[in-house]
C-alpha cells in the first residue's frame, strides 16, 4: 500500500481494510514515518507526481486538431461601451468642482437616514464648504442627464435608420429574387420548347431510320429469293450431269 493511500486514510478520506490497517500498525511499530497533516499529503503528492506522470499512457501521436474559429462579429453602427466621460465631453458638459457622481456617493453613505435628514445633511455640507454649491451639483446632474438623453435619442435614431435600411435592402433582395425567378422561368420555357422541338426531330429521324431498316430488310428478302431461284436452276444441272 502506498504512502499516499495511508495519508488519505489518516485524514479520513478513504476507508482501509483490516489487512491494510494491520500493515500500517506494523509499520508504525517498525518506525515508519506517519502522515497525518495536510502538509504531509502535499509532500507525498509532490513525491508521487513524477511516478504518476511516468505511468500515465502516452499521448497519441500527431498534432492536435486546430481549434474552431470564433464566429465573426456582425458590424453595426453602434459604438458600444463608450465611457460616460466621453459622452459628457462630446455633449460639452463642463467639469464640476463637486460632480454629481460624488454627491451620489455621499447620498449612498447616508442611505440609512430618512430623506429629509439626508437633505439637511447635504445642505449643511454645502453651507460649510465654499468650494462648491448644491446648485452647481444639481446643474451638473441636469447637464449630464441631458447628455445621456441625447445619446439615447441618437441610439433610437440609429435603430430607426437601421430598420428602414434593412427594410429597403430586404425589398431589393425580394425584387432581385422575383426578377431572377421570372428570367429563369422564361429560360426554362425556352428550353422546354427547344426540348419539344428536339423531340420531334429525333422522332422523325428515328422513323427515317426505321423506314430505311424496313426497306433494307425487304430488299434483302427479295434479292435472296431471286438468287435462291437461280441457285435451284443451277442445282438441276448439277444433279443431271454429276456422276
Amino acid at each position: 500500500m502506498s504512502r499516499f493511500l495511508k495519508a488519505l486514510a489518516s485524514v479520513g478520506l478513504v476507508e482501509l481494510s483490516e489487512a491494510d490497517q494491520a500493515r500500517i500498525d506494523r509499520n508504525k511499530k517498525g518506525g515508519a514515518p506517519s502522515v497525518t497533516t495536510t502538509e504531509d499529503i502535499e509532500a507525498l503528492l509532490a513525491q508521487t507526481r513524477g511516478v504518476l506522470e511516468a505511468d500515465a499512457p502516452a499521448a497519441p501521436a500527431g498534432p492536435p486538431p486546430p481549434p474552431e474559429p470564433p464566429p465573426l462579429p456582425i458590424a453595426t453602427e453602434v459604438q458600444e461601451g463608450r465611457a460616460l466621460e466621453q459622452i459628457y465631453a462630446q455633449a460639452g458638459v463642463p467639469a464640476a468642482a463637486f460632480p454629481a457622481e460624488k454627491m451620489l456617493k455621499v447620498l449612498e453613505g447616508l442611505r440609512a437616514m430618512p430623506i429629509e435628514m439626508r437633505r439637511a445633511a447635504v445642505i449643511a455640507m454645502d453651507a460649510a464648504d465654499d468650494a462648491w454649491s448644491l446648485d452647481q451639483v444639481v446643474a451638473d446632474a441636469q447637464a449630464k442627464r441631458s447628455a445621456l438623453e441625447a445619446a439615447m435619442a441618437g441610439l433610437a435614431a440609429t435603430a430607426t435608420a437601421a430598420e428602414q435600411r434593412a427594410t429597403a435592402e430586404r425589398a431589393d433582395q425580394d425584387r432581385a429574387l422575383a426578377e431572377a425567378t421570372a428570367r429563369i422561368r422564361e429560360e426554362i420555357a425556352a428550353l422546354e420548347a427547344l426540348l419539344q422541338e428536339e423531340g420531334v426531330n429525333v422522332g422523325a429521324e428515328k422513323a427515317r431510320i426505321l423506314a430505311h431498316l424496313t426497306a433494307t430488310r425487304e430488299a434483302v428478302a427479295r434479292e435472296t429469293e431471286r438468287l435462291r431461284a437461280d441457285l435451284a436452276r443451277l442445282d438441276e444441272v448439277v444433279r443431271t450431269f454429276s456422276p
